[in-house]
């Protein structure tokens, strides 16, 4: 990951999320242990060529391709943030599939039989404007936290921002604050 180099292609049309593509993080889950950005497009663009062209037109594909390049720093800092999750001892259970996240929830975490969701994002202006569009999309069942990553307190690994001990100790803290609430 240190030295994975990051590109982000200056691709001026963009997608909305009305367009009806295929998931990248299904491909980036599904890719055995590690895979470059390259790659990750590279993937997609082979096994979903067609339903591409047939969604957003030829013409498209670069801007396609721009969403899966700026796609992969977050999904390589969400599945970092499931590992570092997962190395507490103090949660019972950490679980993330593609339906949690289409509901809008990154990560579950169950402490002590008591379920938490848990939406993390870069607190840029664009993911802070992101994050409040999901928002708006999905309802919270629950107790929901939110995981802001803000760049200045970010761990630096290589070009990639990710949370660290710091930001486990006060998710785990905060999720202790709800144990004696009943809701």
């Amino acid at each position: 990951m240190e030295s994975q180099p990051l590109t982000f292609p200056k691709i001026l049309t963009a997608l909305g999320e009305s367009e009806k593509l295929p998931l990248v993080l299904t491909h980036f889950d599904a890719a055995e242990g590690y895979i470059s950005q390259e790659g990750l497009w590279y993937d997609y663009y082979t096994t979903n060529r067609q339903r591409i062209i047939d969604s957003v037109g030829a013409n498209a594909v670069p801007a396609v391709m721009a969403r899966v390049y700026r796609a992969y720093p977050s999904l390589v800092r969400e599945r970092h943030a499931l590992e570092l999750l997962r190395s507490t001892e103090e949660f019972d259970w950490v679980l993330t599939d593609s339906r949690l996240d289409s509901a809008g929830v990154d990560y579950l975490i169950v402490y002590r039989g008591r379920a938490f969701g848990v939406h993390a994002f870069l607190a840029t202006e664009r993911g802070k404007a992101f994050r409040e569009l999901k928002r708006k999309r999905h309802k919270d069942i629950g107790v929901v936290i939110d995981m802001p990553l803000v760049p200045t307190e970010a761990n630096s690994v290589g070009k990639f921002q990710v949370y660290g001990p710091t930001h486990l100790e006060n998710l785990i803290n905060e999720i202790k604050g709800y144990e004696n609430d009943k809701d």
